[in-house]
């Protein structure tokens, strides 16, 4: 963990790099856990029934959240590009033309001069 300065605000650092943790290096916990885990799943995409994840994980959201309903999913783009459709849908609103996403579907929703796709794509909206 590091600090980081952005508009001459210090920010702390709690994001990690693909493949490292923030609970240190060799923990014995951390370790232990790993080696009972490989006994069962390591890692399943979204794309394939996971018991862990469906029954355990969902559940465990479910009661430590306001709602009742869990969706996983592969990446920080979909969970994004989720929660504008789920915000659009709840209020009927379109997006501010202060969003910005790199992601081709969210550029779609917004559709800003500055973020324009020349491209005759459509991205449809649940």
């Amino acid at each position: 963990m590091g600090s980081r300065y952005k508009w001459k605000k210090k920010y702390l650092d709690f994001i990690q790099g693909i493949a490292v943790t923030n609970l240190g290096h060799n923990h014995p916990k951390v370790n232990e856990a790993i080696k009972e885990q490989l006994d069962h799943v390591w890692h399943v995409s979204n794309l394939f029934e996971n018991g862990l994840q469906e029954k355990k994980a969902a559940e465990k959201l479910a009661e430590n959240s306001s709602g009742d309903l869990v969706f996983f999913c592969n990446s920080g783009a979909e969970a994004n590009e989720g929660a504008i459709k789920l915000a659009r849908k709840a209020t009927k609103k379109q997006i501010s033309s202060h969003f910005c996403t790199l992601s081709m579907g969210a550029r779609m929703l917004v559709w800003l001069p500055q973020v324009k796709i020349k491209s005759k794509l459509a991205l449809v909206l649940c």
